[in-house]
């Protein structure tokens, strides 16, 4: 058998000094005051608008005070998104009552805006309803009362044993009414977050006189949050009814926002007492201790409740007593900074360390983080103003009453040399004043450095495409000393500014430099491979550079010459492999440089297969690599390579193609060779006769199918006609072929058959046509990497023969 084969196609930004400045410094060369200008000049770049602090975590219904500082007073405080209200003027931000994700904004007078995302997290515990349990007469009602969880709560009946007619339950009020059967009842509340909590309603026909009642009452006319309940505070539990109690009383006492309960109720206190007969009461003490956040907050009426139950008290009506309104006052937290200065660091543009003092000047102990923000300002104000810049901030833990904590901090100073103040601001959601949240250092003066590089000098090289060489110098014109690395930059650019075309030719850094100290930088690189007039342009940056409108200069003009350089291929060549499809092959390529200048550039090499000898789109890639520039006359090694044939039958050319990056190949028409001749891929040639005349004499086709694989195989069928030849038989491995279609072709018009064996003699599939062609899908294949044959059969007779035929194989 003999093989053929084919395949199938597979800017550098730079700072600019304002207009204004510009204006100003003019001005100022023919002033008198010339502090006046100068002061007048650090005035002019305004901090960016920004809010503080920028994230925070707020309890549901509680308070934080934002603060602006830089773009343009007056400030104006507005909400983005939510349900919570802050104050336009003051930036007083009060939550909503339920978890979620709010947003603040500030706008200051010129339009600028600066945002706040602030989290608000549900503090009052797991979902609960009150009560758990209860039994009521038939018809019977009761208010639940839900608590805990994320509000808004919503009921409903999720099981209805005393139908009919149905209990029914008041989706936002809790209020339920019994159906007029005995059985049980379940009442669920869900709260906004999907989380769910139950009572059960054993609703009875009996008719219990057992009736419990808060007749008087003792309940505190107000409070302060975090705080204890005083002594000398109880309500009175009586059976009003004729009937002696047999089951124990539960109570609860509620604190809620609103006259009756519902979204923000706080369970403060609960508990059991002992049933009591008819006529018979007791005195219940209460001892809670009040909420810090939610609910607590200046100013808003509360309402107290008592709810009791027992399992034999069906008159419910009675069961919930409501108190007069009250104020529950916050707790007294006030946060204070007592100090705050630096710890580090005067240079301007510099880095800074600071530290400040954090104080909690009130009589009770914190709950809530403390988040803060320090400044760097021109105005020594203990005020947030216009022109204050952030330094950093986040946050830290909560302090007892009189508790102080250190906080360090960090930032870069101005760039301006001057007087400077660092300020610190504090807040909390439950601190109750915020008129003392700011504090002021000293003075603190800073000085500039200040780098400047010039004599930008080409040194050596003005051929495109070829090395270049050059020189400039980097001088400390500043009054400090440098502290910071220097990082430098020069660019290959058509102008003696950075613009759009500027290339990076070399980069790298310097040590800081001490005020007025210069030093010499050398640097090396490739001018672009086109001719023409290009500048060298150098930049510097440093961290602690205070003047960057003189941090470029460049060389003058440099009139680049041509480079010719002309890469061919010599030569690509098979080495090794079969000629299978996917089948590793392996060959050789060598290129040399025909041009009259040395290549600068590394070379990259392809191969490809292809049908024709002409390298485009349809042709697939074998391997790829670079090799080192030759110089003028010179040759590269021969080169090898390796890779793997296509997956489907053809006859192949080996193309290798030779291009570089940034040389002028001043002819890349000798760019792409092919191999001497073709090498055909995965058609297999049955040779004839075969004279089978039975179904296990098998041609073996030594490939394993895979997905994509075509194979095409061509041979003779003859039936009673000499040489005898009605069977040919091939076999395959299946491989990883998910699906095979065999497809056949012939000349004449005759009986065809074709199987697929799963051993030689035994059918699984067939198809078989009067006509030139058949096909016969195999979809799903039975069993990967097995052998597996299909067997050809002329049944035409004496007269009619197909003779020879072509046979696709192609794997999915």
């Amino acid at each position: 058998m003999t093989r053929r084969g084919s395949r199938t196609p597979l800017p550098r930004a730079r700072s600019l000094a304002l207009p204004l400045v510009a204006a100003l410094l003019a001005l100022a060369a023919t002033a008198c005051d010339t502090k006046f200008y100068a002061a007048l000049g650090e005035k002019v770049s305004v901090a960016p608008l920004a809010i503080a602090p920028a994230a925070a975590t707020v309890p549901a219904s509680g308070a934080i005070t934002f603060t602006a500082s830089g773009g343009s007073a007056p400030y104006s405080y507005s909400m983005l998104s939510g349900l919570g209200t802050v104050n336009a003027s003051t930036g007083a931000y009060l939550a909503s009552g339920t978890a979620g994700t709010e947003y603040v904004q500030v706008k200051d007078s010129r339009g600028a805006t600066s945002k706040a995302t602030v989290t608000v997290v549900s503090t009052a515990g797991p979902l609960a309803i009150t009560p758990a349990t209860v039994s009521l007469d038939a018809g019977g009602t009761i208010t639940f009362v839900a608590s805990g969880g994320t509000p808004p709560y919503t009921f409903s009946i999720s099981s209805a044993g005393s139908s009919p007619p149905a209990p029914a339950v008041g989706s936002s009020t809790g209020s339920y009414s019994a159906g007029s059967n005995p059985g049980t009842d379940t009442v669920k509340v869900t709260d906004s977050a999907a989380a769910s909590a139950t009572a059960t309603v054993t609703v009875t026909a009996a008719t219990s006189t057992v009736n419990y009642a808060i007749p008087t009452e003792t309940l505190p006319a107000g409070g302060t949050g975090g705080t204890a309940l005083g002594a000398g505070y109880s309500f009175t539990l009586q059976n009003v009814g004729s009937g002696n109690g047999a089951q124990p009383v539960s109570w609860w006492a509620f604190v809620s926002p609103t006259p009756a309960p519902g979204s923000g109720t706080v369970l403060l206190e609960s508990g059991t007492t002992a049933a009591l007969p008819a006529g018979g009461s007791a005195a219940i003490p209460l001892s809670w201790t009040w909420p810090s956040v939610p609910p607590v907050l200046p100013g808003p009426t509360r309402y107290l409740y008592v709810m009791i139950s027992a399992a034999d008290d069906l008159v419910t009506s009675n069961n919930t007593y409501g108190g007069a309104g009250f104020t529950l006052a916050p707790p007294n937290i006030d946060y204070t900074v007592a100090t705050v200065g630096s710890t580090g660091g005067t240079q301007a543009g510099g880095p800074l360390a600071g530290s400040f003092t954090l104080q909690n000047s009130g009589t009770a102990a914190g709950g809530q983080s403390v988040s803060w923000t320090a400044y760097v300002s021109a105005d020594s104000s203990a005020t947030i103003d216009a022109g204050a810049v952030p330094l950093g901030s986040g946050t830290t833990a909560a302090l007892a009453a009189g508790g102080t904590q250190a906080v360090a901090f960090s930032g870069t100073w101005p760039s301006s040399a001057g007087t400077w103040y660092l300020k610190a601001a504090v807040s909390a959601p439950d601190e109750v004043n915020a008129a003392d949240d700011v504090q002021v250092s000293g003075p603190l003066t800073t000085t500039i450095v200040d780098y400047a590089p010039s004599a930008v000098t080409n040194t050596g090289g003005l051929v495109g495409g070829a090395a270049l060489a050059g020189s400039f110098t980097l001088t400390n014109t500043g009054s400090a000393n440098g502290a910071q690395t220097v990082s430098w930059s020069v660019y290959i650019s058509t102008s003696s500014t950075l613009g759009v075309g500027s290339t990076l030719a070399a980069s790298g850094t310097i040590a800081a430099l001490n005020s007025g100290q210069a030093t010499p930088v050398g640097f090396t690189g490739n001018w672009p491979a086109a001719a023409g007039t290009y500048y060298l342009v150098a930049t510097v940056t440093a961290s602690d550079d205070a003047n960057t409108a003189n941090n470029q200069a460049a060389s003058a003009a440099l009139a680049v010459n041509p480079a010719s350089v002309d890469y061919k291929v010599l030569s690509v060549t098979l080495t090794g492999g079969a000629a299978d499809p996917a089948a590793a092959m392996s060959g050789t390529l060598q290129f040399s440089n025909i041009g009259v200048n040395n290549g600068t550039q590394y070379v990259t090499w392809q191969v490809y297969a292809s049908h024709d000898t002409v390298l485009d789109s349809s042709d697939m890639l074998i391997a790829s690599g670079s090799n080192p520039p030759l110089a003028s006359g010179g040759s590269s090694p021969v080169i090898p390579f390796s890779g793997n044939w296509p997956l489907t039958y053809g006859p192949y050319y080996l193309l290798a193609k030779v291009s570089v990056s940034a040389d002028v190949d001043i002819n890349p028409a000798n760019n792409v060779a092919a191999s001497a001749s073709a090498t055909t891929i995965g058609e297999y040639v049955d040779t004839e006769p075969n004279n089978d005349t039975n179904l296990v004499t098998v041609q073996v086709l030594p490939v394993t199918l895979k997905p994509g694989m075509s194979i095409m195989i061509t041979g003779n069928l003859n039936h009673n006609v000499v040489p005898n030849d009605p069977w040919d038989v091939f076999q395959f491995n299946t491989g990883t072929a998910g699906s095979v279609t065999f497809s056949m072709t012939w000349a004449s018009s005759a009986t065809v058959y074709m199987y697929l064996l799963t051993a030689p003699a035994t059918f699984a599939m067939s198809v078989n046509t009067i006509g030139t062609s058949l096909s016969l899908p195999w979809s799903p294949v039975d069993l990967p990497n097995t052998n597996r044959w299909i067997g050809l059969n002329d049944q035409s007779g004496l007269l009619v023969s197909p003779g020879n035929y072509t046979l696709v194989i192609n794997a999915n």
